[in-house]
């Protein structure tokens, strides 16, 4: 209990801090070419332990078999794991998370996470991007967290240049759309078309 108290008030004191920061603009990148196919997969692998316990399927859509881009790594895999980890959470058994990359013809990329969970009312799918804002559909349980994550989330990935916006429908299910710049896209592989080479520069 001890522990598990610990670790909760240092997630939370972590979670401040990068909040501070952002709000601050005094949140440094190091910016790297960083495989995003890869982070996804270790990200799925991470969270499948807590879905198994629920009997919830988490998936990632192969149709795009590679993405390198220009950015932070910690940050991005922050973002991320935010956002696969809420999927998850707010599922109910047996249900399904899926996760998957589509690039548009403007070079920009959309990461989409996508769950058969409880949804979120229209009026609140931007307020929980406020610190501190927990709204969900009427009658959920309670669950942990600080409620910081999707506010972290959105600031990290705006200081990339990009955005994150939710599409929702109570009691069927929530998608989290991420978008990256097509300047931080290096290069793009997909089952059908060769490698193609992005405008970011390393």
């Amino acid at each position: 209990t001890i522990t598990a108290s610990g670790e909760h008030l240092l997630a939370l004191i972590n979670d401040l801090l990068d909040m501070s920061k952002i709000e601050a603009g005094r949140f440094e990148l190091d910016e790297q070419a960083i495989s995003l196919t890869d982070i996804i997969d270790q990200l799925v692998d991470l969270v499948r332990l807590q879905a198994e316990q629920k009997t919830i399927r988490v998936v990632r859509d192969r149709s795009v078999t590679d993405v390198i881009i220009k950015a932070d790594l910690r940050a991005i895999r922050q973002v991320l794991l935010n956002l696969i980890s809420n999927a998850v959470k707010f599922t109910e058994q047996g249900g399904r998370v899926s996760v998957s990359i589509q690039p548009v013809a403007s070079g920009v990329l959309s990461v989409l996470i996508t769950d058969t969970g409880i949804g979120i009312a229209p009026e609140a799918l931007e307020r929980v991007f406020q610190p501190f804002e927990r709204a969900r559909s009427p009658g959920e349980s309670k669950t942990e967290g600080t409620g910081l994550g999707l506010s972290i989330a959105r600031g990290l990935i705006s200081l990339h240049g990009g955005n994150i916006v939710l599409e929702s429908s109570i009691g069927k299910g929530t998608t989290a759309i991420v978008t990256i710049p097509a300047s931080r896209v290096i290069a793009v592989q997909t089952a059908e078309k060769p490698l193609q080479i992005g405008r970011a520069h390393v």
